[in-house]
């Protein structure tokens, strides 16, 4: 390991896992297989603003947070609020989305991969279809019509006011900042029979956003996904997403943990800590490692970490003063971990891969690698 990361995990006594270590778990042979990932979340549209302290505190007094909306209006209202205190805002709209966000970045890699969300068909859920299927990323699902949503979930317009595809507001501030109000809309309508039509046994890997627990029907999406593939042997990827998606459903996480249903997690410091109800790294070591869970935990720009067996893989972050906008770095990683992992690399490098397309995706708006990613990998020494 690095003298730098010798000297970050000499802070504990935690052994270290060797720079060698490939990763516990059996991949099947690529050509055994139709896609290497195929990915289940939310399809929802970012629309990214970049504003001020005082214009943000316009709109909300919980910055930094995640809120969730129950009509698009809310989030339209805030914008033309900011437009009145600002009429030179400026507004991104991109596709969007914690698991389409890491499954486009794996299509830039080369990756064999199918997303399957939920879409209106209106002007946001076919710029969302289009964009990923210009990115070579095969969509399981066509735009739905009010008709067919209603049909999954009720049987009453009024039941589903305002009905729309689904989309983030993000509200950036000079900080860099995040402050979000997500209306899930459309996205969290997903019809059980989509996954019937699904054949996870011909990907490698499974990948799975949290924030499913949080939709109508996302939470048995994501069991049944993962029953199927615990079945068919397909690898098993959650990321968790958010703090608050970790707080509501930390019982049911837990089971999947306990049960030895994730072959590998995705989080933040503040999602495993939340999680396994500690704060000091030693003590969540412990927990996954007392679990039989390989867990990888990122810790912004203190670095990188996966745990596994009562050991550490601890990969620094990349210096960089070029911060402007941290949205989708979480998404990214675990975009570079995967294709590492899918690709044969072991943890180490894969976790450098990591954290190598995260400072790329930091440094402009966007949740989404605005360079390519194939090409900066290649760069930086890796084989693609």
């Amino acid at each position: 390991m690095s003298n730098q990361s010798e000297i970050e995990m000499s802070k504990w006594d935690i052994e270290t896992l060797s720079k060698d270590e490939h990763w516990p778990f059996e991949i099947s042979p690529p050509d055994t297989k139709t896609f290497d990932v195929i990915s289940v979340g939310h399809a929802v549209v970012d629309i990214m603003i970049n504003t001020t302290d005082e214009q943000l505190s316009l709109i909300t007094n919980s910055k930094g947070t995640m809120q969730l909306a129950d009509s698009p209006k809310i989030g339209e209202e805030f914008v033309s609020k900011l437009i009145t205190a600002n009429s030179d805002l400026e507004i991104t709209r991109t596709s969007g989305g914690s698991a389409g966000n890491t499954t486009y970045t794996l299509a830039k890699l080369g990756l064999r991969v199918g997303f399957l969300g939920t879409v209106l068909n209106d002007e946001l859920g076919n710029l969302y279809v289009n964009g990923l299927r210009d990115s070579s990323v095969t969509c399981f699902f066509e735009p739905k019509e009010v008709d067919e949503i209603l049909t999954i979930e009720t049987s009453s317009l009024e039941a589903i006011p305002d009905l729309a595809t689904g989309r983030c507001n993000v509200f950036i501030t000079p900080d860099k900042d995040r402050t979000m109000l997500t209306y899930l809309g459309a996205s969290s309508y997903f019809d059980l029979q989509d996954i019937d039509n699904l054949d996870i046994s011909q990907s490698q890997l499974l990948y799975l956003e949290g924030y499913l627990f949080d939709s109508k029907n996302g939470a048995g999406v994501l069991m049944k996904s993962v029953d199927i593939a615990n079945i068919t042997g397909t690898i098993v990827s959650l990321s968790l997403s958010d703090p608050f998606v970790v707080e509501r459903y930390k019982d049911l996480i837990a089971e999947l943990i306990e049960d030895r249903k994730i072959t590998l997690l995705f989080g933040n410091l503040s999602e495993a800590q939340i999680l396994c109800g500690y704060d000091e790294l030693p003590k969540i070591v412990e927990y996954f490692s007392d679990k039989r869970q390989l867990a990888v935990i990122t810790n912004g720009s203190k670095g990188s970490y996966c745990i596994y067996d009562n050991k550490v893989c601890y990969c620094p972050a990349i210096d960089t003063v070029d911060v402007v906008d941290t949205t989708g770095a979480g998404d990214i990683f675990a975009s570079g971990v995967i294709f590492g992992c899918l690709r044969g690399y072991a943890i180490s490098k894969s976790l450098e891969l990591g954290t190598l397309l995260a400072k790329e995706v930091i440094e402009h708006i966007g949740p989404r690698p605005a360079s390519n990613p194939e090409l900066l990998v290649k760069q930086a020494g890796f084989e693609v």
